[in-house]
């Protein structure tokens, strides 16, 4: 009997029916322990980066550079926290209509318009980033091997988040569309 047990609980793992309380719970922020986790994912890299330009004057020879390049990888860093802060306010709130499809419409397109952001700013941000770390070096024959492979590295950094990005889309744009057609069959 042990064994039709174990074959029942496979077959029947991941199909628990929770309870309206136990979703509501789910979707409370404070309650949801994916929200959480990035939550304290999103705490800890704000504090590093804030730590970062705290110190970047001192440890990273700010003095050397321009106030344009100082002012260029703040404008980075903040692009890089902006990113993360928004990233979170989009999957805190998925829910923005009481009709699950026009909810699910609505949160297809704030990710698609999310997409776009997070490729230029991340893109920004490394740029700036960059920029700002080899503005104070002589460059030499090797350091310009060195640039021109960063620089080959950027558009497949875009071609990868955009493929990542269009993924996560299109798995949305498939349940929207299924649960549109089942709507319009009923």
């Amino acid at each position: 009997m042990e064994l039709e047990d174990l074959k029942s609980d496979y077959q029947n793992a991941g199909r628990q029916n929770l309870s309206k309380e136990k979703i509501e719970e789910f979707i409370e922020e404070k309650s949801h322990p994916v929200l959480k986790s990035i939550k304290r994912q999103l705490a800890i890299e704000s504090v590093c980066w804030l730590v970062f330009l705290v110190v970047f004057y001192d440890f990273f020879d700010g003095h050397l550079r321009t106030p344009l390049w100082n002012f260029l990888l703040i404008i980075g860093v903040v692009l890089v926290l902006l990113h993360n802060f928004l990233g979170y306010r989009i999957i805190k709130n998925p829910i923005q209509s009481k009709n699950i499809l026009d909810s699910l419409g609505r949160y297809l397109s704030r990710i698609k318009k999310y997409a776009v952001f997070s490729i230029f700013s991340r893109v920004l941000a490394i740029v700036l980033i960059l920029g700002y770390f080899v503005s104070a070096i002589e460059i030499t024959n090797e350091k310009l091997w060195s640039l021109g492979f960063f620089m080959i590295i950027i558009p497949i950094q875009v071609y990868l988040l955009r493929k990542v990005w269009n993924g996560r889309i299109n798995q949305i744009k498939d349940v929207y569309q299924k649960i549109n057609k089942e709507n319009l069959l009923t």
